[in-house]
């Protein structure tokens, strides 16, 4: 607590998403993928600040940070084919490895007690560091389905290279909203009209 203001924080947290187990098919597959798939671990970490801050009548309190999510082991599905006529079979790889990083803003707005406005933003950068796939992210739809033999260490140089490429999810968030306090006559009650935007 820098003052009583200020707050200056650092955080560091870990998660673990359990494996499992990939179809029974997989031994017989072409090529085999393997029959079980490991944990994938998370570690995040993150420095920012809270201010609480007024002017007058206006009051407002900003959160800003900076976070680093270091993803081991990535789940993703991958596909083989099985059977006389060729059938993709997919199944799950731990075989890549992921950076998310990025900055979220957090204002929130409080003017002589009853109009409120909250802002927020958050943008992204999500890419693997390391990452063989078996197919195209097109694949399952039928369109440039492939297979690979080693879809963990791309050993027979047969992989497609997704280092660098994106994960899944926006670059950026955006939502705004404002609300007012209608007091009731006679201390009935408080009615809040909102108004919201989001946008990514």
């Amino acid at each position: 607590q820098a003052t009583s203001d200020l707050l200056l924080y650092v955080r560091r947290a870990s998660g673990v998403k359990p494996g499992g187990l990939n179809p029974a098919a997989c031994p017989q597959a072409a090529p085999p993928c393997p029959t079980t798939y490991d944990p994938e671990l998370v570690v995040d970490s993150e420095i920012g600040a809270k201010w609480d801050w007024s002017v007058g009548k206006l009051r407002g309190r900003t959160d800003i940070d900076y976070f680093y999510t270091d993803d081991k082991g990535v789940q993703n599905r991958q596909a083989t084919t099985f059977g006389a006529s060729q059938s993709l079979l997919s199944y799950n790889s731990s075989a890549g490895l992921a950076v998310q990083q990025g900055v979220e803003l957090e204002q929130n707005l409080t003017w002589d007690e009853n109009f409120h406005v909250e802002i927020g933003y958050q943008h992204t950068r999500a890419y693997f560091t390391r990452f063989w796939s078996s197919q195209s992210a097109s694949a399952f739809l039928g369109l440039s389905a492939y297979v690979c033999s080693d879809p963990v260490n791309n050993k027979n140089h047969d992989c497609a290279d997704y280092k660098n490429n994106p994960l899944d999810g926006p670059n950026y968030q955006v939502n705004v909203s404002a609300s007012y306090d209608f007091h009731l006559a006679d201390d009935k009650g408080v009615v809040t009209p909102t108004v919201s935007y989001y946008a990514q």
